[in-house]
């Protein structure tokens, strides 16, 4: 990234008690008591160094936001609305815009203001003891959304979901509630006004019987700096898919996972990300197998031109217990110019013998032979690869609904005009 201003590497804050605790007058005790546990965390908690397993390829001190002191909470405004089809904005500057179809009406799904949300379990995914980003997070938090679907509501239409941090409110928090036999396709994107820096935490729980698709599209702009971590708690026999695709020119550390908590249950991670420019990238996964006969499937699909960079790491980790597990990863890698550079890990944690598990990765340039077949029957050379490369967007999306593949594909139709053309 460039060497501006909003890129310059920060300095670990130092936060004290008073300033978590006037952050929110009158909030549920349970929040603040996460909050003061979470300074504490926060505190004991080193700052990353490059020798560390998961800042090898990213500094710390750039994604600390450099605007949040002196923030006072005060409740964000929800605007319903009736539409065809059914959008969120999460504005974190104070409000959140709710467009609902009739299908979502009827179903009663429920949108509200995090903070003031009561009986929600924040920090039951990412708890304020998984880094020192998300203790932060968890501190110094003062925008949350909250969104519910009922039990047994089965949406056959996707919720769109565009969240706008705000450099006076970086701390955001997003919460989830998938109940038993529900569905939900959800259509995450996520922008930051005035370029600046965001510290994320999403969490999600899916009950019983499930089904549950997360779409995440990031596309950030010069100078955006984001740091976001997601976890999924997936109970019996559910269902969770994640998508995410990268783009843009921002620059983007991202740790997404799923814990496999109930017997029976899937989940998977496609990861697609095309990078130019100077952009870069550093994404995380984890497959957590806690309960027996779960299944999961990671793969990574990475297209990088001019001088991008991009990292993967990615853990199945199976606990002694979770036997009869079957987990997958594989990484495919498209380096498309000498500049660039990726790097792929794969990695097993396994403490149980009666598993089936395997990893890979591969990188390379395009295949000559399907360049010279694209080619003999008339396209150019660009047109040639920009058709490769959109093959592999289809092979991520392959997991979900044709429409809404068909809608992100067509989002990312200006990126390939844009880098190929």
């Amino acid at each position: 990234m460039g060497n501006t201003a909003k890129n310059k590497i920060i300095e670990r804050p130092q936060i004290e008690k008073r300033e978590v605790l006037k952050i929110v007058d009158g909030e549920n005790f349970t929040v603040t008591k996460a909050r003061l546990k979470a300074l504490d965390d926060y505190n004991d908690i080193e700052l990353p160094q490059k020798a560390d397993h998961l800042w090898r390829y990213s500094k710390p001190g750039n994604f600390f936001p450099s605007s949040y002191r002196d923030r006072i909470y005060d409740a964000l405004k929800i605007n319903i609305e009736e539409g065809i089809k059914t959008e969120i904005e999460f504005d974190c500057s104070g409000t959140i815009n709710f467009v609902r179809s009739p299908q979502f009406a009827n179903a009663k799904v429920e949108v509200e203001d995090l903070i003031i949300s009561s009986n929600v379990p924040i920090g039951i995914a990412v708890p304020s003891s998984h880094g020192m980003f998300e203790a932060l997070n968890m501190a110094m938090w003062t925008r949350g959304i909250y969104i519910k679907i009922p039990k047994g509501v089965q949406l056959a239409e996707p919720l769109f979901l565009k969240i706008k941090t705000d450099e006076n409110n970086p701390f955001v928090r997003i919460f989830i509630d998938v109940e038993d036999s529900a569905s939900l396709s959800l259509i995450e994107t996520l922008e930051t006004k005035n370029r600046g820096r965001a510290v994320i935490v999403s969490e999600a729980v899916a009950g019983n019987g499930a089904s549950f698709n997360h779409v995440q599209i990031y596309n950030g702009e010069k100078g955006d700096t984001h740091h976001y971590t997601h976890r999924t708690i997936a109970k019996r026999d559910t269902r969770y898919n994640m998508v995410t695709a990268v783009t843009g020119e921002g620059n983007l550390k991202s740790d997404l996972g799923t814990e496999l908590a109930g017997e029976g249950a899937n989940g998977t991670i496609r990861s697609f990300t095309i990078l130019d420019g100077d952009s870069a990238t550093d994404l995380h996964t984890v497959h957590h197998h806690t309960a027996p006969h779960s299944t999961s499937d990671i793969q990574f699909r990475s297209v990088l031109l001019d001088k991008a960079r991009s990292a993967n790491t990615g853990l199945i980790k199976v606990e002694e217990n979770a036997v009869g597990c079957e987990a997958y990863q594989v990484a495919r890698n498209l380096v498309l110019s000498q500049d660039a550079k990726v790097e792929t890990i794969p990695e097993l944690e396994i403490l149980t013998n009666d598993v089936v598990c395997s990893h890979g990765a591969a990188t390379g340039t395009v295949d000559k032979k399907e360049l010279f077949y694209l080619m003999s029957r008339g396209l150019n050379e660009n047109n040639a690869i920009s058709l490769i490369v959109e093959g592999r967007l289809i092979e991520t999306l392959s997991l979900l609904p044709e429409k809404i593949a068909g809608d992100i594909l067509e989002l990312f139709q200006p990126v390939f005009k844009r880098v190929f053309f």
